[in-house]
């Protein structure tokens, strides 16, 4: 039964915007406060469940390592139905997603040519569940992607070729140009046109039918279109590399789901939280937010823990000390429990298990399915 006053969600990252839209879908009136752009703009767009075991091999089938994903005591049913919400709120968000049909991990690659496990690709990214032979362009300007040293890694990691392909930039490229400049000159008609006639030139003497991999520069608004268009004209899959943060993968997401969000009526606050009880926040401007809260501050990576010169770690939101052993490989699961407090914690602030070895999203979605059981658990008894 939705509640009368509104849920306040601090931070607007995958964590935070998953529990929003939750929420929403729930009947709730939901406000999202956030200073910041939140964590997705770091993400490729690819949601990694558990990837690496504990010896830092890659995992194909996450379920077989469900004891060691987290302590929240969700069983394998949980985990599926919540990676099917998942991937439906984003094909509702407009981001059609990859997944194996066996609820395994895919393989994509990481800029340096090698193929890690991920659960949930963008359609614009490439994956696969077995390694195949690549044609992989580039163009000059693009320093992110070593063409040779992909290559390289690529066929030392899948024994398949990867053919390279370095071209020339278009009319009135400069050496100012991100990945932000190319994707809005490839969202535009003129841009659209010179890259399709580019790549069809660079491939005139490549017959083989293998996948086409660009730099994640394919636009922001209209990727998939583009990507589709590419197919059709070359007679092969064109799909992107991720490149280095912030990600154009990640931008697209948070973009269409922020205002996915806001068409739906979640509102969103552009403030810093500096205090958090029973009532609401307080926000740094002077102003306050009543209803019940969750907070989705990201952590240390995040920006929702400081780190003091004394090794302590401050919850910015609450003002609270976090307690760390004071080692650096820690940091990555350091975290508040919500077992005691008057709010709801998702995310990397929840701690526990170490979303940087065994799958960040993975984290992400457990957290937030662990609350929203609670969440479902308080309403029951309190209907009682």
């Amino acid at each position: 039964m939705p509640m009368t006053e509104p849920w306040i969600i601090v931070g607007k990252g995958p964590a935070g915007l998953l529990a929003a839209s939750l929420l929403l879908e729930q009947g709730h009136r939901v406000v999202v406060v956030a200073k910041g752009q939140g964590s997705l703009p770091l993400w490729s767009g690819a949601l990694d469940f558990y990837s690496w075991d504990t010896k830092q091999h890659p995992v194909k089938a996450p379920y077989d390592h469900a004891d060691h994903l987290s302590g929240l005591s969700l069983n394998r049913e949980q985990w599926q139905a919540g990676w099917e919400d998942w991937r439906r709120i984003l094909q509702k968000v407009g981001v059609q997603t990859q997944v194996s049909p066996d609820h395994e991990n895919l393989l994509s690659p990481t800029l340096s040519g090698v193929l890690v496990p991920r659960y949930l690709v963008p359609e614009w990214q490439y994956a696969v569940t077995d390694p195949e032979p690549v044609t992989v362009v580039s163009w000059d300007g693009i320093l992110d992607l070593d063409l040779h040293l992909w290559a390289e890694r690529y066929q030392q990691h899948t024994k398949m070729a990867a053919k390279t392909i370095q071209r020339p930039g278009p009319q009135g490229w400069t050496a100012r140009w991100t990945p932000l400049h190319w994707a809005g000159y490839l969202d535009s008609e003129s841009g659209r046109r010179w890259l399709a006639d580019d790549l069809e030139a660079a491939l005139d003497d490549t017959f083989d039918q293998c996948p086409v991999l660009v730099p994640q520069i394919i636009g922001i608004r209209h990727t998939e279109e583009i990507l589709s268009d590419l197919r059709v004209r070359l007679g092969r899959p064109v799909k992107e590399i991720p490149l280095i943060a912030p990600c154009l993968g990640g931008v697209r997401i948070a973009e269409r789901w922020k205002e996915y969000l806001l068409g739906h009526g979640v509102r969103f606050v552009a403030d810093e939280v500096v205090g958090v009880d029973g009532f609401g926040v307080q926000l740094a401007t002077g102003g306050a937010l009543s209803g019940r809260v969750v907070l989705a501050t990201g952590g240390v990576l995040g920006g929702g823990f400081r780190l003091q010169w004394d090794r302590t770690v401050i919850n910015t939101a609450t003002g609270q000390s976090i307690a760390w052993s004071g080692k650096p490989e820690d940091l990555s699961c350091i975290g508040v429990s919500d077992a005691n407090s008057l709010w709801g914690v998702v995310g990397r602030s929840a701690g526990g298990w170490d979303g940087d070895r065994h799958g960040g999203a993975g984290h992400v979605l457990g957290t937030v399915l662990a609350w929203v059981n609670a969440m479902h658990e308080e309403v029951y008894c309190a209907a009682r």
